[in-house]
């Protein structure tokens, strides 16, 4: 019996040229075995060459190995010819000429062993031959049903992001104000009454484009009144980060341009501006309290600026002079006239607003100054220094608590459990952040760490509540073993089961789509309207009439149920959820608030059955049977009918349990766990997303090409960053700080 994860990528006689016949799908062997049997693999005991992707695409197309006369590439992940395949799709037939290969297609290496064994038809493909053209056939994974298929195609010699000009989001603005300030804020400035609430596009705030009416115009009026007069005439103490013996005084006036108005701008004031706050302190008692006002409600300390100089001006402007770095003068010189560059300030500002969420410090608007932030080093420097601060770690914290959505357990209801307080929910969500921040800043450990990691971080309020001990106090988060437990990693986590859950019980459905949406990137088309066809209603009803009638034996699971809902034939729900939703119903071996389900003597998860009637330790046939992950290597809008074809082939992931689809994606190598990791954390910093299928569907908006060529180099620019540096998120975030994407704008 063959493990499903044989069965999940390539196929033999789809890349051999025999004239083998390939067996009907009548003869396959199904996807759907126990995932505990095995196969012996070749590449346990062989050594392997690297492959290089670009000489496989060369070798492959070449006449010397005749591989095109049987496989026409047509460069986008599908091959015609007289042995048709996609890369997406590739099959395992249960065929005499290839049993006993020893060929299990779960990774890149196993096939380049095959190919250097078996491949061409008349010989002559040695070890690094096999592993090159693998490489290449293993690049293509996702191009076929990919809604982006440009590739890194630009022979611009310098890439462009977008100009923006960004209002505050509430965390920016209350950060930025306390960044003025030597006293703490006298209320919390980045709740929704002082700060409106954010405008979100994919979990994330997100001010580009956002307006400011009147309600959020009259808001920030108020507070600056608030905070001016608290700064002002609060008797003794001076939150000012200067003081004056005379509030007329010029010399008050110049230290409040240099001390408060320069960081507020972030920017030195021009000769206008000063002039302006002059006049506005030294001629009125109460000047130096209006001039406050002033600065806390102007639109250079409410936005940031991210519109840049035209390069043609640039290239005649001092500021932009970068000083003996060439890499940098090549830059501006190479740039298209017509596009923008970032002056110093504003990239010293985009800067600071991507790694801390706030103005830039002293020492950054310092090296803005005199030119710093034209050398790359200290450019770096700079981040590191950013990053390692309070603010910065705040922020990578902040960041993982916004992709994977997790921050919203501490708003979640849940019955069944009075020990699920919120000091639990409030854990449960720094848990997420936490776990980011130990991967991120331990050099040790790559990014997938946080999907596969035997490890979790608690304080001694989970110590408690998941029964896992190691945690030592409330405050502190401490890495623990979860070594034969069920727990490990951001899947299995307390926080994602418990959001992704209904007040009384678990939501698979919720589990599966967030999965394949926040950790995959994967795009799944909203389900379609109900109520408007008579004959989908009938049968839904009948559906839900058979869910109604299948509690009464007491017997019944929840993702039995949601399957008998959404997965009836014949309904518009099937659709979507015969094979891309519903086979990942296996992750719901954790209850609603988050805990492990129970186990029988036999090892299965259990639940107590639905409905009035419900049993005790009720086997959960979907999670003990095995899950299924189908049309895996997508990125973009997933194919449902893709998903159905691998679902009938026997191609999906096989996994047991949230905990082993974090290790399936990961050791399956999908590649839609980096570009997610990439997607998400430049819309983190920039504000837009990398891909034309997100930007599409969540702000339906139509990317041009040259747009789309551009950020396709600089998505393989931070994978190369990533994969130079074993995976490090920290790597990748540095050279997007140093990327020409985040200089010059268009």
């Amino acid at each position: 019996m063959r493990n499903p994860l044989a069965l999940f990528f390539l196929t033999l006689p789809l890349l051999a040229c025999t004239g083998a016949q390939v067996p009907g799908s009548s003869s396959e062997s199904s996807a759907h075995e126990s995932s505990a049997d095995t196969v012996s693999s070749s590449s346990s005991s062989s050594a392997i060459a690297t492959g290089d992707p670009d000489n496989g695409a060369t070798l492959f197309a070449s006449n010397a190995l005749s591989c095109n006369f049987c496989h026409t590439d047509n460069g986008d992940g599908t091959f015609g010819g007289n042995r048709s395949f996609n890369v997406n799709q590739f099959t395992y037939p249960n065929s005499d000429t290839y049993a006993g290969l020893g060929y299990s297609s779960a990774t890149e290496q196993d096939l380049a062993l095959f190919l250097s064994a078996e491949m061409p038809a008349s010989g002559g493909c040695d070890a690094q031959c096999g592993a090159d053209i693998a490489a290449y056939l293993w690049s293509l994974r996702g191009l076929a049903q990919n809604i982006d298929p440009v590739g890194c195609t630009s022979e611009d010699p310098v890439l462009y992001g977008k100009r923006a000009l960004k209002l505050l989001t509430s965390f920016e603005y209350d950060n930025s104000l306390r960044s003025l300030f030597t006293a703490p804020l006298p209320d919390d400035f980045s709740s929704s009454f002082r700060a409106n609430i954010d405008k979100n596009i994919a979990n994330m705030p997100n001010h580009i484009s956002e307006p400011v009416g009147e309600t959020r115009l009259n808001t920030y009026a108020r507070n600056a009144e608030e905070l001016a007069e608290w700064a002002l005439i609060t008797e003794g103490q001076n939150p000012l980060p200067f003081s004056c013996a005379d509030e007329q005084a010029v010399e008050c006036a110049n230290a409040f341009i240099e001390k408060f108005a320069y960081p507020a701008y972030r920017r030195p004031l021009n000769a206008d501006e000063q002039m302006l706050y002059t006049k506005m302190i030294t001629e009125s008692p109460i000047g130096l309290q209006v001039a406050v006002q002033s600065v806390l409600m102007s639109p250079q300390f409410l936005y940031r600026s991210e519109l840049g100089t035209k390069v043609s001006e640039a290239r005649d402007d001092p500021m932009f002079r970068y000083g003996n770095d060439s890499a940098q003068q090549d830059s501006l010189a190479q740039a298209d006239p017509s596009a923008y560059v970032l002056d110093p300030y504003e990239y010293a500002s985009v800067l600071s607003y991507m790694y801390t969420a706030s103005s830039p410090d002293a020492q950054l608007l310092a090296a803005a100054g005199n030119g710093d932030l034209a050398n790359p080093a200290m450019v770096e420097m700079h981040i590191d220094r950013m990053l390692d601060s309070d603010l910065g770690r705040a922020q990578v914290g902040r960041f993982a608590g916004m992709w994977f959505r997790t921050d919203k357990v501490v708003d979640a209801d849940r019955s069944g459990n009075p020990g699920f307080t919120q000091t639990v929910k409030d854990s449960m969500a720094r848990e997420i952040r936490e776990l980011y921040k130990h991967v991120f800043y331990d050099e040790n450990l790559p990014f997938e760490a946080i999907y596969t990691g035997d490890f979790t971080l608690v304080n001694s309020v989970l110590s408690d509540f998941y029964g896992l001990p190691g945690g030592t106090h409330p405050d502190v988060f401490t890495p623990v073993s979860t070594v034969g437990t069920p727990r490990g990693g951001v899947i299995a986590s307390g926080a994602f089961m418990a959001s992704n859950s209904a007040r009384e019980r678990t939501s698979p459905i919720k589990r599966a789509v967030h999965f394949r949406q926040d950790v995959l990137c994967q795009i799944i088309d909203l389900p379609p309207a109900f109520g408007e066809d008579p004959e989908q209603d009938k049968i839904r009803d009948a559906a839900a009439a058979e869910v109604v009638e299948a509690q009464s034996s007491g017997t019944l699971t929840t993702t039995d149920a949601f399957h008998m809902q959404t997965g009836k034939p014949g309904t518009i729900c099937a659709g979507c959820h015969r094979s891309v939703i519903n086979p990942l119903f296996a992750i719901d071996d954790f209850d609603n608030v988050g805990l492990a389900r129970k186990r029988n003597a036999a090892g299965e998860v259990v639940q107590k059955g639905l409905g009035p009637n419900g049993q005790e330790d009720v086997p959960i046939d979907m999670i003990n049977n095995s899950g299924y992950l189908f049309a895996a290597h997508l990125t973009g809008v997933v194919d449902s009918g893709l998903a159905d074809a691998e679902n009938a082939a026997g191609q999906g992931l096989a996994f047991k349990g949230a905990k082993g689809l974090g290790q399936a994606i990961v050791d399956a190598e999908l590649p839609g766990v980096e570009a997610c990791l990439i997607e998400k954390s430049f819309r983190f910093a920039a504000g837009y997303p990398l891909s034309s299928a997100q930007a599409l569907q969540l702000e339906g908006e139509q990317i041009t090409e040259r747009e789309k060529a551009h950020f396709a180099c600089v998505s393989d620019n931070l994978k190369s960053a990533l994969n130079q540096h074993n995976n490090s998120p920290r790597a990748m975030m540095k050279a997007m700080g140093t990327s020409d994407v985040i200089r010059f704008r268009r």
